[in-house]
């Protein structure tokens, strides 16, 4: 990225020649040619994400192998290692899934409360702000949560629960996923969009399979080795979100900006209870009850996210039914990993262009048979998972349900395409906002339905995806009533 891009808060991503509305009308026939990836400052932002991504492999399994073992040790006080058969007795395991179940919940309540108001700011004066905030407040939540679990004969263990109250600071982890989703879609011609999205999405499951093993190496020393890693790549994200560019924003957005700056100079955002009320109920009304197809799709994307996010609990559910390591777990990212990557890179991309050019089906419909076909698939793949009783058949189940990983890519394609050009900015964010209210809802819930499961044993162990594959039907039917909206002509 040239240092004047960097410095010119204003300049988009993909320069046309020049900064007016009709340029960037045209911008897709001026670079159909090219990749949109192969932009210098696109490149910059898939390698920020990839170091972002690549923290989850190197904290997420081993932070459950500690706070495993702080869990053990206080109902075996007697135990010397981690290691120990009882750690995986129905009590120790009821207790972990209990502890997890609502961390992961409340780990997203700050991105709920502040999501709407940091996607006005994100719009108003630049995504890049807002994924700075994010990273810096993720970066304190994971040091509060680290200094949690180092401590256990000083805090309890419960204490892992208050810690996201950092990530008031920037939304955490859902106003992060919402500014890139929105970055994305502002800097990418509409006819690469769904292609954006995947490679993007591929990107994500890179990190995994490249950090996946190096986090197994890792934790065969200590899983404190592990998180120190991963702590470490959080603070390298931070440092790398200091060179992204100041603003991102559509051309549409930033000249209503602009007016808004000549017409009223001097005011200052209205942040009353009265005006809150009623952008929610504009949201309402402009997203889901004046334009059918984009509510149709939120509700899709909502009751689908509670069934796929049975898969919380799929690395302990392994750990216990199969009898693997958590180290061993931890390998299951890299297999998502994998598959994940072939499925966004080779197999999706194959279908879109028989699809798109040798069948000439236009964009909006390709992208809903595509997402209706991953709902068979997640649902054939959670039923494999739940009633597997073999490692061999575990992984089979995976494998399929992996093969829909580009279907968050094109459910998001979906909502830009429905979804009127100045307010792509909030549809990302209600996009957000709704999965995370699902996890809310499901981080309890499925936390309560395997330590039932545990407490029974044999094949309901798996009732956690059964009742995922059943909820995923559902937000199907909605996925299988979209209608076509044709993109308004300007």
């Amino acid at each position: 990225m040239s240092e004047p891009a960097a410095r010119d808060e204003r300049a988009p991503l993909l320069h046309s020649a020049e900064g007016t509305p009709e340029s960037a009308e045209n911008h897709g026939a001026t670079t159909k040619n090219t990749s949109p990836l192969l932009q210098p400052s696109l490149l910059f932002f898939l390698l920020f994400m990839f170091v972002v991504e690549l923290t989850e492999p190197f904290v997420d399994a081993p932070m459950m192998q500690i706070q495993e073992d702080i869990i053990c040790r206080k109902h075996h006080p007697d135990i010397v290692s981690g290691a120990d058969p009882r750690c995986k007795d129905t009590a120790v395991q009821s207790d972990l899934a209990f502890l997890t179940g609502w961390s992961s919940s409340l780990t997203l309540v700050p991105g709920l409360l502040t999501a709407v108001p940091y996607g006005y700011l994100g719009d108003k004066y630049g995504r890049a702000m807002i994924l700075r905030l994010s990273i810096f407040g993720i970066v304190l939540w994971q040091l509060a949560m680290i200094v949690v679990c180092l401590f256990p004969q000083v805090f309890p263990i419960q204490m892992i629960w208050i810690t996201p109250i950092f990530t008031l600071i920037g939304g955490g982890p859902s106003v992060y996923t919402a500014s890139l989703f929105a970055i994305v879609s502002d800097v990418t011609p509409r006819q690469h969009i769904t292609a954006a999205f995947s490679y993007f999405f591929a990107a994500a499951m890179a990190a995994g399979l490249l950090g996946s093993p190096l986090a197994y190496l890792a934790m065969r020393s200590s899983a404190w080795h592990s998180v120190a890693i991963g702590f470490g790549l959080f603070v390298f994200s931070l440092i790398l979100s200091l060179a992204l560019p100041g603003s991102w924003n559509t051309v549409h957005t930033k000249l209503a900006r602009r007016d808004s700056e000549i017409d009223e100079p001097t005011s200052a955002p209205d942040v009353s209870p009265t005006t809150r009320t009623a952008r929610f109920k504009a949201v309402i009304r402009d997203q889901f009850l004046a334009n059918k197809t984009l509510g149709a799709l939120f509700c899709s994307l909502f009751v689908i996210h509670l069934g796929r996010s049975c898969t919380g609990i799929l690395k302990q559910y392994a750990t216990h039914r199969y009898e693997w390591s958590w180290s061993e777990a931890g390998l299951l990212s890299m297999i998502i990993s994998g598959v994940g990557i072939g499925s966004t890179v080779v197999v999706l991309p194959a279908i879109d262009y028989i699809l798109r050019s040798k069948l000439s089906v236009n964009l909006f419909t390709k992208d809903l048979y595509l997402a209706q076909s991953c709902v068979g698939l997640m649902i054939f793949g959670l039923v494999a998972i739940g009633q597997a009783s073999t490692s061999g058949s575990l992984l089979t189940g995976v494998v399929l349900f992996t093969l829909t990983s580009g279907d968050e890519a094109i459910m998001r394609s979906l909502l830009s395409q429905a979804a009127d050009p100045e307010t792509k900015g909030m549809v990302y964010t209600t996009a957000m906002v709704l999965e995370t209210i699902s996890a809310l809802i499901t981080g309890p819930t499925y936390a309560a339905i395997f330590r039932a499961g545990l407490l029974r044993g044999g094949y309901w162990l798996g009732l956690p995806f059964f009742l995922g594959a059943a909820l995923i039907g559902l937000g199907g039917v909605f996925l299988y009533n979209v209608r076509e909206k044709e993109p308004e002509q300007e």
